[in-house]
């Protein structure tokens, strides 16, 4: 299967968790755009302008991933705050809590990978 970056639609999410400010998402792998690997729900790309942060929420069912393409970040691991930065990861276990924003004046990329557990 191939997905072509032509066929990535823009998705501008607001508020997404309870957080604040606007995300702009472009899947790569999903239910809406058909086959994919058998335990993966979600890969896409996740774009937060300054200031903009998802809400803390918990995962149930579900382990995800982020690693950080571009911009600087506070996450949030289970209510310990800690910094990420170009070339970091974060993964949070299924039953885990986590919430992510972006701390720069620039806007802040990554990949997030949602795995059904």
């Amino acid at each position: 299967m191939i997905v072509y970056g032509k066929d990535r639609k823009l998705q501008v999410r607001s508020e997404v968790w309870g957080g604040k400010g606007d995300t702009y998402q472009r899947d790569m792998l999903s239910e809406e755009l058909g086959e994919r690997p058998a335990h993966y729900k979600l890969m896409t790309e996740i774009e937060y302008p300054p200031g903009s942060e998802l809400g803390y929420h918990q995962h149930v069912g579900t382990s995800e991933i982020y690693y950080i393409i571009e911009g600087d970040a506070i996450y949030n691991d289970n209510g310990t705050e800690v910094a990420l930065h170009a070339g970091d990861t974060a993964i949070c276990p299924d039953g885990s809590w986590h919430a992510i924003k972006n701390v720069s004046d620039k806007p802040m990329r990554f990949l997030a990978t949602i795995i059904n557990t």
